[in-house]
């Protein structure tokens, strides 16, 4: 029995190829699966999953945070849920004014048409994963503005 199931936590770590943006102890978390929203508790089931761009919150004995990934897999296993993805963005670091010009460049390029469709695939990827950034940073307005 691990640490974490004695205290009714989870051990969370959300990894990127540039390192660690979250490892802590929390007691629920919410992933943006391919199938839908995933919510683990405790004692979850072990799974692996898809992790598509999208919303990741967590709820840990200090307070709550969200987090913008991008896509990825995530492993759920003996109370622990490690989260690898190409991107992974906290709430307190996202510059909506940086993230509007960079959905405008986004924008532009892509109706520009002389892209190939990997570049197209990867720039649709990216404008998620900004609108996905702008709707965590301002709930309720960011789908109002764009």
């Amino acid at each position: 029995m691990s640490t974490a199931t004695t205290t009714g936590l989870l051990m969370l770590k959300v990894l990127t190829p540039e390192g660690s943006v979250l490892e802590g102890d929390v007691s629920e978390v919410t992933l943006p699966g391919s199938e839908g929203e995933l919510g683990v508790l405790p004692a979850h089931a072990a799974l692996l999953t898809k992790i598509i761009p999208g919303a990741l919150a967590y709820r840990a004995p200090d307070g709550q945070g969200t987090i913008a990934v991008g896509r990825g897999v995530a492993e759920v296993r003996d109370d622990r849920v490690i989260v690898l993805v190409e991107r992974a963005v906290p709430v307190e670091e996202i510059d909506v004014a940086a993230i509007d010009a960079k959905i405008k460049h986004l924008i532009v390029e892509r109706e520009v048409g002389a892209i190939n469709r990997e570049r197209l695939e990867a720039i649709d990827d990216e404008l998620v994963l900004l609108q996905v950034q702008l709707r965590i940073a301002s709930p309720g307005t960011a789908e109002a503005a764009h």
